[in-house]
């Protein structure tokens, strides 16, 4: 059953009051500058260890800077999050609006693999209309000297070329919508209002939580 809701703090609040203290093992696979929501969730003085896996030099510097001494930042790709952390088990793993910037094959792969490393997985992800045209953004990547012409104009296949590079495309690669995330065993809460805001020119999409407990 699909939960919905008016506001992501209202979820935030609400996935508070299930969070279990003191935490041994937290993992948070790509954030911002300010692991803002992730530090609105969290109780970061009550976790005992905290493993950040991001790839943006410029993030992992600003979050250097809390200077956090039970924070470790690994620089690299999330989907080798088993590589990085040795395969470690964790009591909870957060994926800010990163599910969307898979391919749809490398996202499922990614949440099947975290079931078998996490007591519990909280997803944060936009809902959109449609994917960026694939043609534009090619065309983009080229002109940044960052990609070769004769790659097909196709999200995935750019994806990969860029892996190929130790490049990464910071662009959707996939839709999401809840009851993808429902089929596959995670509560979600969807965000009602997103259609008002957008009328509102105030976004251009909506979001959903999902919310994964092994049982």
């Amino acid at each position: 059953m699909i939960v919905k809701f008016n506001r992501a703090q209202d979820v935030i609040d609400s996935m508070k009051q299930n969070v279990n203290y003191p935490i041994k093992n937290v993992l948070i696979l790509g954030t911002d500058k300010n692991i803002g929501f992730e530090r609105n969730l969290f109780d970061f003085s009550k976790i005992e260890n905290v493993t950040i896996i991001e790839w943006a030099d410029a993030n992992i510097k600003s979050v250097n800077k809390f200077g956090l001494k039970n924070v470790k930042v690994i620089k690299g790709m999330v989907q080798d999050f088993e590589k990085l952390t040795g395969s470690v088990d964790f009591d909870y793993v957060c994926l800010i609006e990163i599910l969307e910037h898979l391919t749809k094959s490398d996202g499922l792969k990614l949440l099947d693999n975290l079931k078998k490393h996490s007591k519990n997985i909280l997803i944060y992800s936009p809902v959109q209309p449609k994917l960026r045209d694939a043609e534009e953004t090619k065309n983009q990547l080229i002109t940044l000297g960052r990609l070769d012409i004769s790659v097909k104009p196709d999200l995935e296949c750019i994806q990969n070329k860029l892996k190929e590079n130790n490049d990464v495309l910071s662009t959707h690669l996939s839709l999401w919508k809840p009851d993808e995330l429902e089929d596959i065993g995670f509560k979600t809460y969807f965000d009602i209002d997103y259609n008002q805001r957008r009328r509102k020119g105030l976004r251009g999409w909506g979001a959903f939580v999902a919310v994964y407990k092994r049982k």
